[in-house]
């Protein structure tokens, strides 16, 4: 008798146990797809507002020529440019995926980097007062430092997500440190002789 009872207690039991994980499954899937819906929508609105403001930017360029520096609007197309990769992540992903989007970050970055070197190069040529040697030298090694950021970045894209933390920490904090810099030197009003034709 006290084995039946057993077998029906661990029946029912079993039985709870089933539903329970079943009801647990519907539950982090419901919260899967409410987190993949709203990074979809912060990306879509993130890239709205890049829109919007390049337009913004191009109006005011129309308006009274030179409003704004050519620095400054590929500033604001790269912004559409991250927004649109961004919002792709988002849409493949579950829960977006930030060190991807870092990874997309750093290429923009190695691309914006070597077109300051070669233009950087090309004025040297035409005009070596306006831009030194020594500046198209400091263009060149940032430029290799990107590339040499964004390839330990791909180097970790099967790694441990605590590396690719510290990763995109260590990115950040070069970004930061960078804008403390160029910060001082507006302050100081020499970011011209540090970085010709803008940042």
């Amino acid at each position: 008798m006290s084995y039946r009872r057993l077998a029906i207690v661990a029946v029912f039991l079993a039985i709870g146990v089933a539903l329970g994980f079943a009801a647990g499954s519907q539950s982090e899937e419901k919260d899967k797809k409410k987190l993949k819906s709203l990074s979809v929508e912060c990306a879509q609105a993130k890239l709205r507002l890049a829109e919007l403001n390049l337009a913004r930017a191009q109006e005011l360029n129309q308006k009274v020529p030179g409003t704004l520096i050519g620095g400054m609007m590929e500033q604001f197309e790269k912004e559409v440019t991250l927004a649109k990769v961004e919002l792709q992540i988002a849409e493949k992903s579950t829960d977006g995926d930030p060190f991807q989007a870092s990874i997309e970050r750093a290429k923009l970055a190695l691309a914006a980097a070597k077109e300051r070197a070669k233009v950087g190069m090309q004025t040297y040529k035409k005009a070596p007062t306006v831009v030194t040697k020594g500046d198209v030298e400091r263009m060149r090694l940032f430029a290799v430092i990107v590339d040499l950021q964004l390839q330990r970045g791909e180097a970790l894209a099967n790694g441990p997500a605590e590396q690719k933390l510290e990763w995109q920490l260590e990115m950040l904090g070069d970004d930061i440190e960078r804008i403390r810099i160029y910060t001082y030197l507006l302050g100081q009003n020499r970011i011209g002789q540090f970085f010709p034709g803008g940042l």
